[in-house]
């Protein structure tokens, strides 16, 4: 586990074997994302995208990271 640069603790969860980042299939970080398993993320990330599966099936869905700069239009 790590902390980011506002003291917040920056972890992995896991549900019995499975990683909750897998089952959930949401952005990747690619600032933050700095162990091996990014790739794969990434990777899931994609497929997601292109399948239209889970937040990934809206058109308005906004990175967390973008929302909270402003980088983002409402309707």
């Amino acid at each position: 586990m790590a902390t980011d640069r506002y003291g917040r603790i920056v972890g992995r969860e896991f549900i019995g074997e499975e990683e909750l980042s897998r089952a959930l299939i949401a952005w990747v970080y690619p600032k933050y994302c700095t162990i091996p398993e990014c790739d794969q993320w990434k990777e899931l990330e994609k497929t997601a995208r292109s399948s239209k599966i889970g937040l990934w099936s809206s058109e308005e869905a906004v990175p967390p990271w973008e929302w909270r700069k402003g980088k983002h239009q409402t309707k």
